[in-house]
């Protein structure tokens, strides 16, 4: 077995940079994808014959939290208001989610997509409520856990160049990250365009709180291991008198002869004492 073959000398190195492990075909992320899809289909038949009631009973309200639906913080992330809407957000999830779920492993890729979502939902009700805007809005879609995903992907990996379409042009994940931060702030205190920003921030600090702990614990620094060998030490080179006077000796004669015995130190006296205890033993 070879030194490399060894666990001890293998460089562990933390989930999120290894090599990404091969995903089932059925991976969490075609999952949710397919589940966010049927689900959408159930919406839109429903609302062709005019009933509104996945909307307004799953869809997150501050109006419904009051009532004690909590379960509409999980709820909303399955349902969307439009086509466009659920395909930005189906392009998205597939994009970062399945680097996202090789790097993390199902587990922590579903809790770091769920906690967004909740988190994304919760700040959205609480800048409702803030903000005195009306309660009975049910705000729906994948987005907030998605934006998790975006912050924990953007802090995880700052460097790598981000390709968007259908206007092609690449951008730095880092810059990314501070062009959507700040968009989703000021949205969430001066709200615009329709959009639930509040559950983009949200989701955006939850993603990034998740990584930067997980990241944390996992680089969490620990001792260089201890390599006892089981090999013999090397054998000790014994000199031989002719060696030992050569090397040792005669460099003190010829001080002695250059500059008199009185030269000599302490530790040239103590050669000479032992060379010629090695010279009586032979």
């Amino acid at each position: 077995m070879g030194l490399y073959d060894r666990d001890y000398m293998r460089e562990e190195k933390p989930g999120y940079f290894s090599r990404p492990r091969r995903s089932a075909p059925w991976s969490a992320t075609i999952i949710l994808l397919v589940t966010l899809g049927v689900i959408f289909l159930v919406q839109v038949a429903m609302m062709l014959r005019g009933n509104r009631w996945m909307e307004y009973e799953l869809g997150l309200s501050l109006a419904g939290i009051l009532k004690g639906h909590i379960w509409q913080l999980l709820t909303f992330q399955f349902l969307h208001g439009s086509v466009l809407h659920i395909v930005l957000n189906g392009v998205t999830l597939y994009s970062f989610g399945r680097f996202l779920e090789q790097q993390l492993g199902r587990g922590r890729f579903l809790a770091l997509y769920f906690i967004s979502g909740t988190a994304g939902g919760l700040l959205q009700v609480l800048a409702t409520m803030l903000l005195r805007q009306d309660a009975s809005t049910p705000v729906v879609g994948a987005s907030a856990g998605i934006a998790g995903l975006l912050g924990a992907f953007m802090l995880s990996y700052p460097d790598i160049p981000l390709m968007f379409f259908p206007i092609p042009f690449k951008i730095r994940a880092w810059t990314m990250l501070w062009i959507v931060l700040p968009l989703s702030v000021i949205g969430s205190i001066f709200p615009f365009g329709g959009i639930a920003h509040a559950a983009h921030l949200g989701g955006l600090l939850a993603g990034g709180a998740f990584i930067r702990w997980t990241w944390r614990a996992r680089r969490r620094p620990t001792p260089p291991p201890v390599i006892i060998s089981s090999m013999p030490p090397p054998p000790k080179i014994v000199a031989s008198p002719n060696d030992y006077i050569a090397s040792e000796v005669d460099p003190i004669l010829d001080k002695i002869a250059k500059q008199g015995i009185h030269s000599l130190t302490d530790h040239e006296r103590k050669v000479l004492e032992t060379a010629r205890s090695k010279m009586q033993k032979h």
